[in-house]
């Protein structure tokens, strides 16, 4: 058994600050339309906030969110003995490292291209062409690495954040709302001035309204991408190492090289790179590399 520790990752804490700043921001915005008491606003949020959380995480939220994804079961009996085989073995090598892991539902996606995904409580996505054009050993890989999501609830971060959000889109409303009112009486009086011929400052003053906040929301939502996915990068890599620990390191490696070859890993400019949720193909081969090397050292 592979004794040395994948890297520590605190990066979590990224996503906690973010998702507490969105949902702290919400509630100062509603209190300024509403002059609720403090305590029952925290209250109506966090509730807000829970049942978000509960429609997107656990088995519910796997549920739910399966059906939006347009995730299907393994079918036929070639796909259930398959990955049912590769998903048994795959589960009890990174089980044998993290205890805790839940083992998880494979579910595929009709998709081009070679891509896998965790989802949620216990839910790992794979694209029919990964299934079909991946090795045994490159799928095993792949599963461990989505694996290690699960087991360091990578998922349930990525939840809260976009959870916080939909916070966020909530507490807006009651601010669009009242811009619409307010341009409604403003083109009320310009209409009365002008003879009801003409509204066109109103609406103008309403378009400029809902543009503003609009560039408010997505500035502010890219600049939480920006933040949170330092710490997206980090989690790759660690899941990268544990894949590499539970004994699919070469495999890994295999399956980054063919990305390499394939020039899939396109990004251009500074702005592309921190929206990135993984690191460059060639950093993940680079560290598997330094990881294996280490743990090759370590062996009596």
């Amino acid at each position: 058994m592979i004794k040395m520790e994948v890297r520590k990752s605190n990066s979590n804490y990224l996503y906690i600050v973010w998702s507490s700043l969105t949902v702290l921001i919400s509630i100062m915005i509603f209190r300024k339309i509403f002059p609720m008491a403090l305590f029952p606003t925290v209250l109506l949020f966090l509730s807000i906030y829970g049942l978000l959380l509960f429609m997107n995480y656990g088995i519910f939220g796997d549920w739910r969110n399966r059906l939006r994804m347009g995730l299907r079961r393994p079918a036929t009996s070639e796909e259930k003995e398959y990955l049912g085989r590769l998903n048994d073995e795959v589960y009890l090598n990174v089980k044998r490292h993290y205890p805790h892991v839940k083992k998880a539902d494979i579910f595929l996606i009709n998709e081009n291209g070679i891509n896998a995904f965790a989802l949620g409580f216990k839910t790992i996505g794979l694209t029919t062409m990964a299934l079909t054009d991946l090795t045994d050993g490159e799928l095993k890989a792949v599963l461990a690495h989505e694996y290690a999501h699960l087991a360091f609830k990578d998922t349930f971060h990525f939840i809260l954040f976009n959870s916080s959000f939909a916070i966020l889109s909530i507490a807006l409303v009651p601010l669009y709302v009242l811009g619409f009112f307010v341009c409604f009486i403003l083109a009320f009086f310009e209409g009365l001035l002008s003879g009801g011929s003409s509204a066109s400052l109103s609406e103008g003053l309403l378009n400029m309204f809902i543009r503003l906040v609009r560039w408010g929301y997505i500035t502010y939502y890219r600049m939480g991408l920006y933040f949170v996915n330092i710490g997206s990068r980090d989690f790759e890599y660690r899941a990268d190492e544990v894949a590499a620990k539970a004994g699919y390191g070469e495999e890994l490696l295999s399956f980054f090289y063919r990305l390499e070859r394939e020039s899939l890993d396109v990004r251009k400019g500074f702005f592309a790179l921190l929206a990135s949720t993984h690191p460059y193909t060639a950093y993940r081969i680079e560290n598997i590399e330094s990881f294996l090397t280490e743990t090759r050292q370590e062996l009596p």
